[in-house]
């Protein structure tokens, strides 16, 4: 089994964060573990930029990518979990966090197909990204790790109108197979699950 973990930018606040993250991961069913890390308050902050200079949207969405690394190696040393370039690993017991700007300019294909399926704006951010690489992993599911669960939400179309995801998302997510939201702050790591197909 292959799972793919959207770890949220905004949780590195958290006290106590690789503790809780390895607990989490030892209540899982045993599987691949692919952790992709949302850019939190470095694309915050270039946002802010964008606004004041008017970066082109190509910049800016690469921009935030290369900032996905540096949150990438920043939770890797927290964690002290691996870090992957490629979708081509080995199978490892650990989970290992994915460099996705790395990936991308080590594989020109899988960066072809990226630059296709995902607008270069701010439409596509760190959730769509997750399940981009989910669908191209192969994986099983995707997990979210969010600050809070959506008040009302049971499809993809309704997590990108409540905020909680970006626009692109319910296209992006469309064709994985399980889809789940977990509220990493509670004390029980409180979940939901989203249909893929929008519930439409």
């Amino acid at each position: 089994m292959r799972r793919v973990i959207k770890f949220g930018g905004s949780l590195f606040d958290l006290p106590g964060l690789a503790a809780k993250l390895h607990t989490w991961f030892d209540h899982q069913p045993a599987a691949e573990n692919l952790i992709i890390v949302g850019g939190g308050e470095f694309v915050e902050c270039l946002r802010r930029i964008d606004q004041l200079h008017e970066l082109t949207e190509l910049d800016a969405h690469w921009l935030a990518i290369e900032a996905m690394s540096l949150t990438a190696r920043l939770l890797s040393r927290l964690t002290a979990l691996p870090i992957a370039i490629t979708l081509q690993m080995p199978r490892v017991p650990l989970p290992v966090i994915l460099d996705v700007a790395a990936c991308l300019a080590a594989d020109g294909q899988l960066r072809a197909q990226f630059q296709s399926d995902l607008p270069a704006s701010w439409q596509s951010t760190s959730d769509s990204i997750a399940a981009f690489f989910a669908q191209h992993w192969l994986a099983h599911e995707l997990v979210l790790f969010k600050s809070t669960l959506p008040a009302n939400a049971c499809s993809c179309y309704e997590l990108a109108a409540s905020g909680v995801v970006d626009r692109h998302f319910p296209r992006a997510a469309s064709r994985l197979s399980s889809i789940r939201v977990v509220d990493f702050r509670s004390s029980n790591g409180a979940e939901i699950r989203i249909s893929p197909a929008g519930g439409a």
